[in-house]
């Protein structure tokens, strides 16, 4: 429904701001002691943190925080809406439509575990 779907919208694009806002106060409150040059584009948070000369501590919690809640928060939504499909599919009476619906959901699972697997170490 629209409804749902600008719901799961601004879910994603709040998470996505709440991060960056959370990343961008901590790294406002670092100080850079001496200057050290970035010849190239840098998105990774954890090598441009050690470029400063107090602690980074906060940051890093911060860092681990907002991943744990970028990664836990999408795998729950899923893992509860394969519970609901499992549900499904445990009433279909017939062995071929549990057969038929178990292996389309398989190859998927299997997917989504890759795509969040690599993610949670990157």
């Amino acid at each position: 429904s629209p409804q749902s779907a600008c719901i799961s919208w601004l879910g994603v694009y709040g998470m996505g701001f709440a991060g960056a806002m959370a990343h961008t106060v901590c790294m406002v409150r670092l100080t850079f002691c001496v200057d050290h040059p970035v010849d190239h584009y840098m998105c990774d948070i954890l090598p441009l943190l050690e470029l400063s000369c107090i602690s980074t501590h906060v940051n890093v919690l911060v860092v681990f925080v907002v991943v744990g809640i970028d990664i836990g928060v999408p795998a729950v939504t899923i893992f509860i809406s394969y519970a609901f499909i499992l549900s499904s599919i445990l009433h279909i009476r017939s062995t071929e439509g549990r057969l038929k619906a178990f292996s389309t959901c398989g190859s998927h699972i299997i997917a989504v575990s890759l795509f969040f697997g690599s993610g949670a170490f990157m």
